[in-house]
């Protein structure tokens, strides 16, 4: 009857019935189907885990917790497959999709639904793997489907790994008002959206790996709606004919506290922004990423404004080459305006900008891009520490480490705070 562990359903299906409104669902580690359960039609494409208004659904137990606090998704995976037919590639043996190279056979198009649920609702907890979406009708959102405007639940502390779409949003659609803690690794759309395709949302806490979309946005598409990201990482995306190697926006676009590395797109190795709206990036790190044709970093046609503080751009490359402004930013139509950041090409005029290599600990080859190689933390010695401006750090109180932002005297440049040398001998020697 779903009232202990003793006694807990055997599908998530069957709880999925009977749970109601401020009800949670808690699930223990295993793998879990579509198409099993209640009244659900084995090995049925259109099979899909609905969710339900104001419930919460919790993966990563053992199966005798008696505190939410207790459980550890990252030991205990709790998996909701599209592996329908159960014949899907999987050498480790792990039920989990690492490519969408894995899928074969017929899978669910559509592994959740959230389309008539808001924020309230929560899945926390849970890998989402090998949903494909091919159908005519169900083409999207093959880990989650949202409607496309503000729907879908709270998510936290999921992976969405090796789903596929033939349209848009391989691993959501929609979905994104509110993400943290969450992975997107090894979605592929056919056409927008690698794992992502959103109308406006906040994310933070995330991290794109080797996503790729044919045409818009490699790993994320956002349309009409601004989007907020906060410790993002951005590494390894790509499309195949089209802009925005890791990002297309046509809405405006906040970034903090965040990495792109090793992206691959036509126009905008990392970000292709259209439309009016404005670009905004407070300690940001773009580097090794290549624009095919024009802008190795960024692409921007919009005629909103390009604001960069605390941000490093650099090592990235164009059909020109690797060093130049270009190979860093193209603007057409935007107003570029930057103070406390080191952009490659671009000199130093402005308040307090750099232009000289910021000694990364590895750089990221953007020849190679898409890539996953580098490492973009300064070393001791690199000339963004304690160079940005304290009053331009904005809601990200900690750097993509996890760190306190502010280690020193000064805010660093770019995703990472480094270590200054004050740093290491303030406290003498033992």
């Amino acid at each position: 009857d779903g009232q202990t562990w003793d006694s807990a359903f055997l599908t998530l299906q069957d709880a999925l019935a009977v749970f109601l409104d401020n009800e949670d669902i808690w699930v223990a580690a295993g793998t879990y189907y579509p198409d099993e359960g209640g009244a659900q039609i084995d090995n049925d494409e259109f099979s899909t885990f609905t969710l339900k208004p104001g419930v919460g659904i919790y993966g990563g137990f053992i199966g005798d917790e008696i505190d939410l606090q207790a459980r550890d998704p990252y030991v205990n995976l709790t998996i909701l497959s599209g592996d329908i037919d159960g014949n899907d590639i999987n050498t480790d043996g792990n039920d989990v999709a690492e490519t969408v190279d894995d899928i074969a056979g017929f899978n669910a198009f559509q592994i959740l639904n959230g389309a008539a649920i808001n924020a309230y609702a929560v899945l926390d907890g849970f890998t989402v793997t090998a949903g494909n979406a091919v159908d005519t009708t169900n083409d999207s959102g093959a880990g989650m489907f949202c409607d496309f405007g503000v729907a879908g639940p709270s998510i936290n502390q999921v992976m969405f790994i090796g789903n596929n779409a033939s349209d848009s949003g391989a691993a959501t659609y929609g979905c994104a008002q509110h993400v943290s803690n969450t992975q997107y690794i090894n979605n592929e759309a056919g056409n927008f959206g690698g794992a992502v395709y959103t109308n406006g949302g906040f994310l933070e806490s995330v991290v794109f790996e080797g996503n790729f979309s044919n045409l818009l946005g490699g790993a994320l598409y956002n349309f009409n709606s601004p989007l907020t990201l906060i410790n993002a990482a951005f590494i390894g995306n790509a499309n195949n004919n089209g802009s925005g190697g890791a990002i297309w926006s046509s809405h405006e676009l906040t970034i903090e506290s965040s990495l792109f590395s090793g992206n691959r797109g036509t126009l905008g190795g990392a970000i292709k922004m259209e439309g009016v709206q404005d670009l905004n990036l407070v300690n940001v790190t773009m580097t090794g990423n290549h624009g095919t044709s024009a802008g190795g970093a960024i692409f921007s046609n919009s005629t909103g404004a390009l604001n960069i503080v605390n941000s490093v751009i650099w090592n990235n490359q164009d059909s020109g080459g690797v060093g130049t402004f270009d190979a860093s930013i193209v603007t057409l139509n935007s107003t570029l305006t930057n103070s406390y950041s080191l952009i490659q090409g671009y000199g130093t005029v402005g308040t307090v900008n750099l232009d000289e290599d910021p000694l990364f600990d590895t750089e990221t080859n953007p020849a190679d891009a898409p890539t996953t190689v580098g490492n973009a933390r300064p070393t001791l010695g690199s000339p963004i520490l304690n160079m940005g401006n304290n009053t331009a750090v904005g809601m990200g109180v900690t750097d993509l480490d996890g760190e306190t932002r502010i280690e020193d005297t000064n805010v660093d440049m770019g995703a990472y705070e480094g270590i200054s040398s004050d740093l290491i001998f303030r406290d003498g020697f033992d």
